[in-house]
């Protein structure tokens, strides 16, 4: 194949832009790793939903959990009723954090819009 960079040097073999060889190593995964990943989590297309849940040990029935999330999500993500929030709260995320619950609703005042991340 050929590789056209943005200088227009077209290339046979990947090269950097001053012309130097780029060579890339990867090792092939072993095949017994895909059996075993297979193995250890099952058919994904044939999952007992009903099964799964049974066997978790989770405090709060699955519907329950549905409606106190869009509750939460409700109350523009504990803003409008920091209540829902444990006083021991902290918001950690990939760019932002950690926040106490009192920094995390002063954020949700400002700029910082859960919202933003999940627009659907």
């Amino acid at each position: 194949t050929t590789l056209r960079l943005d200088a227009g040097i077209d290339c046979r073999e990947p090269r950097t832009a001053c012309g130097r060889r780029i060579v890339m190593l990867a090792a092939p995964a072993p095949a017994v790793a895909d059996s075993f990943i297979a193995e250890r989590r099952g058919n994904l297309a044939l999952l007992d939903e009903p099964r799964m849940l049974d066997a978790q040990n989770f405090p709060i029935a699955p519907d329950d959990l549905i409606a106190k999330a869009k509750d939460f999500i409700a109350a523009d993500y504990g803003a409008e009723d920091p209540g829902m929030l444990a006083d021991a709260f902290s918001f950690v995320g990939p760019f932002i954090g950690p926040l106490s619950k009192q920094q995390y609703i002063d954020a949700l005042g400002g700029k910082f819009n859960p919202a933003d991340g999940f627009p659907d």
